[in-house]
This record gives C-alpha cells, structure tokens and sequence, in this order.
C-alpha cells in the first residue's frame, strides 16, 4: 500500500461518503463525522477496497488505527497486513501486535486448544484478558488462573474454568 497521508476531505474519503450514499450530508473535518462514515463502511463487505484506501489517507492516526483495529477482528490472520500498512509508521507496531495478538487468539479459544506457560508471559494484557473471557480451553484458562499477568486476568481465567466446568458436567452428565 502506497504510505500517503491527505486532507480530511481528499478523494478517497470523499468516494467512501459517495457509496455510502451520505454525500453532502458529512463535514470530513470533523473527526467524528468520519468516524461514523468509517463505522458504517465496516458494516458494509463490499467497501473494503473503499475502506482501505480512505484509512491509508486518513490525515488523524487514532481513526486510522482504530479502523484497522475493528478490520482485524473481523478477517482471518492472513488478510491482516495491508490493514497494518494502512497506519502511519509511528502507530504501526501497535497494529501488527495487534494482528498477531487476534492470531494467537483465535487459535486458543477452542476447547482443545493447548498452550504453554511460557506463552502466556510474552501474551500482551489485551491477549491475556481477551483470552481469558473467550477462550473455551481448560488448558489455556488454567495457565491464565495462575500465570496471568493481572489480577483482573487470573480471576476472569478462574471464574470461566468454574463456568467451562459447569457447562461440560451439564452437557455430560
């Protein structure tokens, strides 16, 4: 992806407003309005394209990072680097830890999935907490009760392994 930035109101912004059929209606210097416009592109599938190119030129870099950030959670790894590329260079080692962090994410949220306690030290605090409320593993939400970074983490891992084992003896028995 070609590293620009623009103005609020350059033309990749301005096309993303026209599919949305909300030309006229938006002031692209008000960074909330974009924020709405790119709100309603990522509820729309067929406005990736459109969607890209107006975050690569997106003048503000928390809109473009958040852009990214709401993308990653919705494509699968493999489809994660030009959402990293669409940010601004200073904010870009946040995305792609991001991207990796949803990568070991979805890895570890099935019932059989194992990790090791050497993983979970290097798991950033979002990864720990997110697993910790979505994952679906004994083994994973066993090694986040006790080695979790935060109490907060160690106590949600514990809480859903009470959970986990509930559901299981329902289901079972």
């Amino acid at each position: 992806m070609e590293e620009h930035r623009s103005t609020a109101d350059g033309p990749a912004f301005a096309e993303l407003v026209r599919l949305l059929g909300r030309d006229g209606t938006i002031d692209p210097r008000d960074e909330h309005e974009r924020w709405a416009v790119y709100q309603a592109a990522l509820a729309r599938g067929d406005l990736l394209g459109p969607l890209l190119a107006a975050t690569v030129a997106e003048p503000e870099p928390a809109l473009a990072v958040g852009v990214a950030f709401a993308m990653l959670e919705r494509l699968p790894a493999g489809e994660a680097e030009p959402w990293v590329r669409a940010v601004p260079e200073p904010e870009r080692e946040k995305v792609r830890t991001r991207a990796t962090d949803l990568a070991v994410l979805h890895g570890r949220t099935p019932a059989d999935a194992a990790a090791a306690e050497r993983e979970v030290a290097a798991w950033s605090d979002w990864l720990q907490w997110r697993l910790a409320a979505e994952s679906h593993s004994a083994a994973v939400l066993t090694l986040l009760e006790a080695h979790g970074r935060t109490r907060r983490v160690r106590g949600l891992a514990r809480e859903r392994l009470v959970r986990e084992r509930l559901v299981r003896s329902r289901r079972d028995g």
